[in-house]
């Protein structure tokens, strides 16, 4: 288990988001958006490492290679902190 998603669920932080219809009719954004929302910000935290595959996998579509290439961008804790820039305000 990645100790990382550990502490920041255990931080009350952590919020989860499933199936995109009710979320959006809620005022919640597309996965494009917000995966485009993530890209800008993990192209701002990456610090030299490349966002090639990410932005490749963000162009298709992929949202799932898109985040596994994102995380892959940002080292551990600049990840989790990059996320939390995503979450709506309570």
């Amino acid at each position: 288990m990645d100790p990382y998603l550990v502490d920041y669920v255990k931080s009350g932080k952590a919020w989860l988001l499933i199936g995109a219809g009710p979320s959006i009719q809620r005022g919640y954004p597309t996965w494009q958006i917000l995966a485009q929302s993530a890209a800008n910000v993990a192209r701002t935290e990456a610090r030299g490492r490349s966002t090639i595959a990410m932005d490749r996998a963000l162009t298709r579509h992929e949202y799932p290679e898109f985040s596994k290439q994102r995380r892959t961008s940002l080292a551990g804790p600049a990840f989790w902190k990059s996320s939390e820039r995503l979450s709506p305000k309570a």
